[in-house]
């Protein structure tokens, strides 16, 4: 919920600039309260968000329908929204059902299931240059989290990948981060 103060300065661009829908949303994105501490990891990923954010940031091959019925066990059905507002999000994405399917998802996307679903962790780690464990577990740290792990992930994640190759180390690491809180927040 933006503060009075907040909402006041957008009107007063939205008014200024003779209604312009570009030079508003602009100001939105530029604003400093876009990027502020309330703002940082302060909405829970859609379920979609939650997938095609891992795809990405892993350059993850996926099935579309097994990627779609993954969201809709999520509670996010693709192109059925349960009214015309959409869904109501937030809190609702999580539940016990949710996040286990959350976690069930992220395991198929860290060992990869039968060619279709997975990331090349060998491709990955000769891109980016990845010797040992701990830089694959910084490199994920800084991908998945923007480096900003909590102490207790990175205590597991070293755990998790000590003595590993750099390839299982990204799969170990990429898992715990992918089910961690904080990943499940945007």
């Amino acid at each position: 919920a933006p503060p009075d103060a907040l909402i006041a300065e957008t009107a007063g661009v939205l008014r200024d600039s003779g209604y312009s829908i570009r030079a508003t949303v602009e100001a939105i994105l530029r604003s400093e309260a876009f990027f502020s501490d309330e703002s940082y990891r302060a909405k829970i990923k859609s379920p979609v968000e939650f997938v095609v954010g891992a795809v990405r940031s892993l350059e993850a091959t996926v099935n579309g329908p097994r990627a779609a019925g993954a969201a809709a066990r999520m509670g996010q059905k693709l192109f059925d929204p349960p009214s015309v507002k959409g869904w109501d999000g937030g809190r609702n994405w999580i539940n016990s059902a949710t996040l286990l399917t959350r976690m069930n998802a992220a395991a198929a996307l860290a060992r990869g299931e039968g060619g279709d679903v997975g990331f090349d962790a060998a491709a990955l780690a000769r891109r980016y240059e990845l010797s040992d464990a701990a830089s694959a577990q910084q490199f994920v740290a800084d991908l998945l989290l923007d480096g900003a792990a909590p102490e207790s992930l990175t205590t597991l994640m070293k755990e998790q990948s000590q003595g590993a190759d750099p390839p299982t180390a990204l799969r170990r690491c990429a898992y715990a981060a992918l089910v961690c809180p904080e990943y499940q927040l945007g």
